[in-house]
């Protein structure tokens, strides 16, 4: 598999396409491109596809309303990345919440390997 690599320095245009030392598109492949993929799944708000708009995480309805929802949450996390054809299982989600902050690692078995990606919200 191949994707876009993603800009991931925390700057303010976090997760715009990066580009190569030549102003080209930048690419990922193999387990980078698996761990990206999964984190924009991950990031993707349910209602945002605009061809599918049940699509995504309810952030809405779980964790933005209150945090005491992070099980449903969870779950949904799970179900999409698992429905993901190149995934096999989740080995692990951690989760930490900090006020309204929330944190996530995620190790998850793939056909290339497996993979460990995090993020916040």
């Amino acid at each position: 598999m191949k994707t876009l690599r993603q800009t991931d320095d925390g700057a303010e245009h976090a997760y715009d396409i990066s580009l190569d030392s030549n102003g080209d598109f930048a690419f990922s492949d193999g387990r980078a491109a698996y761990g990206s993929v999964i984190e924009d799944v991950v990031r993707t708000l349910e209602g945002e596809m605009q061809l599918d708009v049940d699509y995504g995480v309810p952030y809405q309805r779980t964790i933005w309303r209150s945090i005491s929802e992070l099980a449903i949450w969870e779950i949904y996390v799970r179900r999409l990345v698992t429905d993901l054809a190149f995934v096999r299982d989740i080995e692990s989600l951690y989760t930490e919440v900090d006020g309204t902050h929330l944190s996530y690692t995620m190790t998850v078995n793939t056909d290339a390997g497996t993979v460990e990606v995090s993020g916040s919200i």
